[in-house]
């Protein structure tokens, strides 16, 4: 039964059964984009089900085991990825002012969404913590896919600048946080 048909179903009975509603929610997201992990990460925020396909060949699947290691430092291997399942342990380098960073990445979390804009921006070392499965976008695909989809691709730059204002404001609000513990705690003395 085609979507068209599914939704005359609906239309007629206006009982659509179990089945008829699966195979209808089934055919609108592709394999890769089907868990909600994925789908309602941040970055696709305001997504309809047809912007995923347009996208899917841009987004690559990569599986690591536990204990496993990699680094991303050249700017052809950079990407942002959303971690699908598992944990990782990411140390970030940040190029020019040589600060790192380390962090846990859980499912439903991504990293590296500065670098699609400026791929020197930092350096990644990761070490796998849990079987972990990422879905990824490197720069140079990001870089076709602003060639090729201008709608999706503006909608997906803004939702990256996104997620890169809240990690600027989240980190803005820990410095000063700790500002004010180091105030409070040298007026004690």
């Amino acid at each position: 039964m085609s979507t068209p048909s599914l939704y005359l179903f609906f239309i007629k009975t206006r009982r659509p059964t179990k089945i008829a509603m699966l195979k209808l929610f089934q055919n609108k997201y592709p394999e890769k984009f089907s868990d909600d992990t994925v789908k309602l990460h941040s970055v696709f925020a305001g997504f309809n089900p047809s912007f995923f396909g347009e996208i899917e060949q841009f987004f690559c699947e990569k599986r690591f085991q536990r204990d496993e290691e990699f680094e991303i430092s050249k700017p052809e291997d950079i990407f942002f990825a959303i971690v699908k399942n598992g944990e990782i342990h990411v140390s970030e380098t940040l190029s020019k002012s040589k600060e790192k960073i380390d962090y846990n990445v859980k499912k439903g979390g991504s990293f590296g969404a500065p670098n699609i804009f400026d791929p020197n921006f930092s350096s990644f070392s990761c070490r796998i913590i849990e079987t972990t499965e990422i879905l990824t976008l490197s720069f140079n695909d990001f870089l076709d896919l602003s060639n090729k989809q201008s709608v999706v691709t503006n909608k997906l730059s803004l939702n990256l600048s996104n997620i890169i204002c809240d990690r600027l404001v989240n980190l803005n609000n820990e410095y000063i946080k700790l500002y004010y513990q180091k105030k409070i705690l040298t007026n004690k003395g």
